[in-house]
């Protein structure tokens, strides 16, 4: 399905499954299929997939993007479905995409698991860095050619951009967030530390021989974290 956005970009998500919500948030210039490892769990819970915009069945995009553009089609979406609040799985940028919503919309958010997001460019292992730097000059080439390339460079210039971080609001934050990392992940395990540490109620979770797509590659492992974080959920909403 499709979502005209508060400026007119249509905005893909899908719905699956019934139960509490499950907000699932991809990374830089994916799409919602990254999660497909996780589409089992809609025999318990109601997952939801956005396409972030300019990625994925999103709408192409020739203006600028950031974390705050991305935060509004999020609560539009969950609005469109009537959503008052549910634990959001974010990756990547996704995670980045997880903090911003929260920061903004903290009623909406029951629990988040954070999965390789970070908040400052410095977060990423030096080589990731270098990679990043090269795919933005080759994209910079690119998007003087084609609308295609020119609105993936603008998705691509989010894994430079630092997330503006209220870290007073972010103390407030009572629900359970865990942050979870790969042992061989491209983000530094120091910063996934500290990103534990902006939430007071917080588990930091390091997933042996493991990279930055858990997810994907170990999805036993990553379904039983969230279901573990719904069981948590749901005690704490009955208590």
């Amino acid at each position: 399905m499709y979502l005209r956005s508060h400026d007119g970009s249509a905005i893909f998500f899908r719905c699956i499954g019934n139960g509490f919500p499950i907000l699932f948030l991809h990374g830089n210039n994916l799409s919602s299929d990254y999660f497909q490892n996780q589409l089992e769990l809609a025999k318990q819970y109601k997952l939801i997939f956005i396409d972030s915009r300019a990625q994925g069945k999103s709408d192409l995009v020739t203006s600028s993007i950031s974390f705050e553009k991305l935060t509004e089609d999020v609560n539009q979406v969950l609005e469109h479905l009537s959503i008052n609040s549910c634990l959001i799985v974010g990756h990547s940028d996704g995670a980045n995409l997880a903090i911003s919503f929260c920061q903004k919309y903290p009623n909406k958010v029951k629990g988040l698991i954070l999965n390789s997001g970070n908040v400052t460019f410095n977060g990423l292992r030096i080589l990731s860095r270098i990679g990043i730097l090269i795919e933005l000059f080759f994209l910079r080439l690119l998007s003087k050619r084609s609308l295609y390339f020119k609105s993936k460079l603008l998705v691509a210039k989010l894994m430079k951009e630092e997330i503006k971080l209220d870290k007073e609001r972010l103390r407030m934050l009572t629900f359970p967030t865990w942050v979870v990392v790969g042992s061989c992940d491209i983000i530094k395990l120091s910063h996934s530390e500290e990103i534990c540490l902006l939430f007071p109620n917080s588990r930091l979770i390091k997933i042996k021989s493991q990279g930055h797509n858990v997810a994907k590659e170990e999805p036993l492992t990553f379904n039983k974290l969230i279901v573990d974080m719904m069981d948590l959920i749901q005690r704490r909403n009955q208590s």
